[in-house]
Formats: structure tokens, C-alpha cells, sequence
């Protein structure tokens, strides 16, 4: 489960890293904004967990790139948006965004062949 969560924190650091760096003058960063790194992963690793039926290796590796190439937009939004809404409920409802995006990776990529 480590070398998953290096795959999709890998994906997800090379730019959220820069952005919220780069971004700290322009809005206020929440721990709602760095928990994007750990919250969608741990959503889809308990989802398949609870029921990895047809899922493969390549399953674990592929939906995992995939979910950390979502991670960035999260930042990214906070940091187009900045100050012209509510950042906190933003940051929530961004997080919120990533864990569905987590759930339908789990629910409708099928079982991919080794």
C-alpha cells in the first residue's frame, strides 16, 4: 500500500508542491488543502479493500496516476478562485470533488489485464 500511495503522491507533489510554495502570498492555505495528498487515496484503498473483486495489479497501479493527476486541480482552483469566495467551504467542496473522483475511479474503471 506504500508504494501506491509514493505513485499517487508523486503524481500529486510535482505540482501541487510548486503551487502552494508559489501561492502562499495570494490566499490562505488550509489543512484542508494539503489533506488532497492523503484523504482520495485512503478513500479508494478502503473502497478496495471492502470489495477489490475483479480488480488486477494493473488496477492498483493505473487508478492510483490517475487519481494523483486530479490531486493538482484542487490547488490549482484555490489559486484561479483566490479570495472572491469563501476558501474554507471551496477547500471542502474541492476535497469532497477528489473523493467522488476517487469513488468512481474504484466504481467504474473495470478490471484491467495484467
Amino acid at each position: 500500500m506504500f508504494a501506491l500511495w509514493l505513485v499517487f503522491l508523486l503524481m500529486g507533489i510535482v505540482v501541487c508542491g510548486p503551487v502552494w510554495f508559489l501561492g502562499k502570498r495570494r490566499i490562505q492555505w488550509t489543512w484542508r488543502d494539503y489533506i488532497v495528498l492523503v484523504l482520495p487515496l485512503t478513500l479508494w484503498i478502503i473502497l478496495i479493500v471492502i470489495n477489490g473483486a475483479g480488480k488486477s495489479l494493473t488496477n492498483a497501479v493505473i487508478e492510483p496516476f490517475w487519481l494523483g493527476c486530479s490531486v493538482p486541480i484542487a490547488p490549482l482552483t484555490r489559486l484561479i478562485i483566490g479570495k472572491r469566495v469563501n476558501q474554507k467551504l471551496l477547500a471542502i467542496i474541492l476535497l469532497v470533488m477528489l473523493c467522488l473522483v476517487a469513488a468512481g475511479l474504484w466504481m467504474f474503471v473495470p478490471g484491467l489485464p495484467e
